[in-house]
């Protein structure tokens, strides 16, 4: 599923179509505003309409793949720029591209997303309130046999970690402080691992890569 060609164009997902009420991360695709992480129970949108081909892993390869086809991408974004090799910090400084997406930091929006300026803070909320995903850390990525999660001041903090396919293989509460997962049994493969605040309903999508 992750094989598309990046030359080839986009299919936008319309506004309206859904692709079921179930949690698994289908991956990202570009929607009316962009591209999105989406859930569902298959790729089969509502409207009956096979969207197998038109997601990605990330939304640094959405992106990359669907510049020709989102107009405001082109005055913002230098495919040049653009290193998915590089390794960039997981700590979460956000900052908000000109392609109005949300990046964790500035490394990740220049080597991830390409963007040739961006500013401090997330898009739209940026400043507003102070975002409880700060207060979560996740060391080191790649990984080889475990993960380590720091959690500082939050409760009622859920982690699930998928297969690249969607499957999920994990599911486990975390507490406050150091927690030390050990993920040797998995094969080397990239993995999404979503964070959830169950008190509030909020989650983020990390990617992580096995070696």
């Amino acid at each position: 599923m992750w094989e598309k060609d990046f030359v080839d164009t986009c299919v936008v997902i319309p506004l309206g179509v859904n692709f079921g009420l179930c949690a698994m991360p289908l991956g990202w695709a570009l929607s009316d505003s962009g591209c999105v992480m989406l859930s569902g129970c298959s790729m089969i949108g509502s409207n009956g309409t096979d969207y197998s081909t038109s997601f990605f892993q990330s939304s640094y390869q959405c992106n990359g793949a669907c510049i020709q086809d989102t107009t405001v991408l082109l005055t913002c974004v230098d495919s040049s720029l653009i290193d998915l090799t590089a390794l960039c910090p997981t700590v979460y400084l956000p900052v908000c591209g000109c392609d109005s997406i949300t990046y964790s930091n500035s490394c990740e929006a220049t080597n991830y997303g390409g963007v040739v300026s961006f500013t401090q803070g997330e898009c739209g909320s940026a400043k507003l309130t102070e975002n409880w995903m700060s207060f979560i850390d996740i060391q080191p990525n790649p990984f080889t046999e475990y993960l380590v999660f720091e959690i500082n001041g939050l409760t009622n903090i859920q982690l699930t970690i998928f297969q690249a396919n969607g499957l999920e293989i994990l599911r486990r509460d975390l507490s406050i402080g150091f927690q030390h997962i050990e993920l040797n049994q998995l094969t080397s493969g990239t993995y999404f691992l979503r964070v959830e605040n169950s008190q509030t309903g909020q989650s983020f999508m990390r990617v992580a890569v096995k070696y």
